[in-house]
């Protein structure tokens, strides 16, 4: 079991922050490069899992990869693209079966 899927799991850190957000928004570090250089690794994400998602949102999401993933959606008629700012990262196609945690709503950039 992940930690977001854990009802019981405690943060080891917590950031104060001021947002018109209403609900349950939570901060996640980033610790990939997979949108280095735009958000480097280190920085911190304030994601609204309540948010619904719109063409060009940063999204974490749980695919089939091992790992969550942290892309920008971008929406192509029927077809729903997941593109890391790394161009070592591969792109994704957010299928049915794809669970969205959440919609980035403000970074902190962290060197």
């Amino acid at each position: 079991m992940n930690e977001l899927d854990n009802p019981y799991y405690s943060p080891s850190q917590f950031i104060q922050y001021y947002t018109s957000t209403v609900g349950k928004p939570f901060a996640l570090k980033i610790e990939t490069e997979a949108m280095s250089p735009r958000f480097p690794s280190g920085s911190i994400l304030l994601i609204d899992p309540d948010r619904t998602p719109i063409d060009c949102d940063f999204l974490l999401v749980r695919n089939h990869l091992p790992d969550l993933q942290l892309r920008q959606l971008f929406i192509n008629n029927q077809f729903h693209y997941l593109e890391a700012h790394n161009p070592k990262c591969e792109r994704l196609i957010l299928s049915k079966n794809d669970r969205i945690l959440g919609v980035v709503f403000q970074i902190i950039i962290c060197f």
